[in-house]
């Protein structure tokens, strides 16, 4: 009796999450992303990136919440596995877009410790 009710419980809960974002701007969405994010609970940002990407498969900014799922992946949560596929779909996807770059320099660099890395400044003109 008492599992059936924390079920219910679990399930009414749920569905108010779900039906409180369905009713989310693609900007309030990818707000509660980054205010997961900051608050340190990593899932629950890559769970409300992955809803807006699937809420709103058209959005012109979708290319950067797919990128903070990738980034979140690598260096917070160290799955390289999921963290490729999201930057590869980046790749694929939207080649064209500003993090492009950014995600393929991710694929040949993931799990390498990113602060021992020396950068060379290349591409910058010397003073």
């Amino acid at each position: 009796m008492r599992s059936a009710l924390v079920g219910t419980i679990v399930v009414a809960v749920l569905l108010l999450f779900f039906n409180g974002c369905s009713t989310k701007s693609p900007e309030e969405m990818f707000s509660l992303a980054q205010q997961a994010e900051n608050e340190g609970n990593f899932e629950k940002a890559v769970d409300f990136y992955s809803m807006l990407l699937k809420k709103y498969p058209h959005n012109e900014h979708n290319y950067k919440a797919q990128f903070m799922i990738g980034f979140i992946y690598s260096e917070e949560l160290k799955d390289y596995n999921k963290a490729s596929a999201a930057m590869q779909s980046i790749v694929d996807n939207y080649p064209d877009c500003d993090l492009a770059d950014d995600a393929r320099w991710m694929l040949e660099h993931m799990g390498e410790n990113l602060e021992s890395m020396e950068f060379t400044g290349e591409g910058k003109e010397d003073s």
